[in-house]
């Protein structure tokens, strides 16, 4: 693929808004807390498409099919991208994307306030985060999750 202009970006945008997944979500680390994750996923059975979007940023994340058992659904290809490398591309569609604006906005906004809130031991290791910063990361996690709710924006 050629250099990637705002078109190619737009485009991806509404391929994004239309089947993509955005998550921010929780999980226990022995000994060292909660933490939490910003994944994003694309997912289609026109298997160009998806590898055209995740060319458009070589090197992140990871392509992989899911097949099914039986005839009734066509295979699937997977783009996902977690953490950082999700942040980068998630900034990129921002000024594009239109039904999952609000939940890239949360999305954001969870990173921002998880990379500000990070504590870290005099050695330098991440320490984890205040109650307060908990608190707030777990508001946005249930507050993400509202917006996928049936009802939402009508």
């Amino acid at each position: 693929m050629g250099p990637v202009v705002s078109t190619d970006i737009a485009w991806l945008a509404g391929f994004f808004d239309g089947e993509g997944c955005i998550s921010f979500n929780s999980h226990l680390v022995s000994g060292r807390g909660r933490r939490w994750v910003l994944k994003l996923v694309l997912a289609n059975t026109h298997w160009p498409s998806v590898k055209r979007a995740a060319a458009m940023f070589p090197g992140l994340g990871c392509v992989h099919a899911r097949m099914y058992r039986g005839k009734k659904w066509k295979p699937l290809l997977l783009w996902s991208v977690s953490s950082v490398q999700a942040e980068l591309v998630l900034s990129a569609l921002m000024p594009y994307l239109v039904a999952k604006r609000d939940e890239a906005e949360l999305a954001l906004e969870a990173v921002a306030l998880r990379r500000s809130h990070r504590r870290r031991q005099a050695n330098g290791q991440i320490a984890g985060f205040s109650d307060m910063a908990v608190s707030a990361l777990t508001s946005i996690e249930y507050r993400l999750r509202g917006l996928k709710r049936v009802g939402y924006g009508r």
